[in-house]
């Protein structure tokens, strides 16, 4: 990534927000050689890490989503909203890999626990294209 790079010093825990490198997207992502910032919205200890992405552009059709306001401390400059729509599975030594990974801080402690609710909610229904 460019700049001096945040690291994390403490375990991984909901509610995290890293920026990811398009390589950690299996699905493919439309922002090209962009890093897109993701939030951790599951993590099993030493087996795998779920990320949520967030996207600026507002939700289409019945697409289900968590709302996000812009907290420039994070690099979160403009609103947007969590999505189940690239998911994100990453073995958690892969967020530690400043090639792939940059730390840019937590949600407040309410949007870490909607993000979580939102990701159970998906994992039991799916989710909605």
């Amino acid at each position: 990534m460019n700049g001096a790079q945040m690291q994390k010093t403490t375990a991984i825990e909901v509610g995290d927000v890293y920026r990811l490198a398009p390589e950690t997207s299996f699905s493919g992502d439309k922002h090209g050689s962009n890093w897109r910032p993701c939030g951790v919205a599951e993590h099993l200890p030493e087996v795998t890490v779920i990320l949520l992405s967030r996207t600026t552009q507002p939700p289409r059709g019945r697409r289900r989503h968590v709302e996000s306001p812009a907290q420039p401390h994070i690099g979160l400059t403009k609103p947007g909203w969590w999505t189940d729509r690239h998911v994100r599975p990453l073995a958690p030594e892969r967020l530690r890999d400043e090639s792939l990974a940059e730390y840019l801080g937590s949600l407040p402690d309410a949007e870490a626990d909607e993000v979580r609710r939102f990701w159970l909610v998906t994992k039991d229904l799916g989710p909605m294209l």
